[in-house]
């Protein structure tokens, strides 16, 4: 389930009044009047921030949804940046006065320029981040290192691999996380297993157990297997 990975810490220590909130709130605040004090002279501009707002609306959160984040969300709004862009870019190059024309003209071609150059570098530079699985999710948890999805996506790769110390590291960050607390807790089981720590695997085991879960299920198998053997029998 993707809600599992939301974290929800993180929202209950948002507050309508912190300084980041209230910033927000400005800014949305000030594009609407933008907006309206555009609508007549402006159309355009008022088309573009409306355009903003409108293609954002079903992914902001006003309903329960599986996703609070996503920078795919931002593409259609995106365009609203492209139109006004474009505007304002038509409207120095229609400039009149034949003095300052030329040197306008070279400053809109110059702005051009580096803006192209600035994304196309940039689309460039993000295909590494594309090489791979594991180079995409590497980067996503560097930037969102306390999102669950990130970790608990890099820890199951990394144990896939069988780079268990690294999986281990990723796991630890999710122990906290009560909806992935039986898969956390079986792998890091099965980690400290292989490893052959076998009380650190059976404290993690008895706590997977505590869950009702085919991972807890799982643990009571691994928790005999132990009891039983008292070796590595993960398999």
């Amino acid at each position: 389930n993707s809600k599992d990975y939301v974290n929800y810490q993180t929202l209950r220590e948002l507050s309508l009044f912190s300084g980041e909130i209230l910033l927000a709130l400005l800014g949305l605040l000030g594009l609407l009047g933008l907006a309206r004090y555009f609508r007549k002279s402006l159309p355009m501009i008022t088309f573009a921030i409306l355009w903003f707002f409108i293609t954002l609306l079903p992914v902001s959160y006003l309903l329960p949804q599986t996703s609070i984040l996503g920078e795919r969300y931002a593409f259609l709004a995106s365009y609203s940046f492209c139109l006004i862009l474009a505007l304002g870019l038509t409207r120095v190059l229609a400039f009149k006065k034949i003095r300052v024309l030329k040197i306008i003209k070279i400053i809109t071609i110059i702005i051009i320029i580096t803006i192209i150059s600035f994304y196309g570098v940039r689309t460039y530079y993000r295909n590494f981040d594309w090489k791979d699985t594991l180079t995409v999710w590497q980067v996503l948890a560097s930037q969102g290192p306390k999102y669950p999805l990130n970790n608990i996506i890099l820890a199951r790769i990394y144990y896939d691999q069988g780079k268990y110390d690294q999986s281990l590291t990723y796991y630890k960050k999710l122990v906290s996380v009560e909806s992935l607390k039986p898969e956390v807790y079986y792998k890091i089981g099965l980690i400290y297993q292989r490893q052959g720590k076998l009380n650190e695997a059976k404290k993690s085991y008895e706590i997977s157990a505590k869950h009702g879960s085919s991972f807890a299920l799982l643990s009571k198998i691994q928790l005999d297997k132990i009891n039983s053997f008292g070796q590595d029998l993960t398999d």
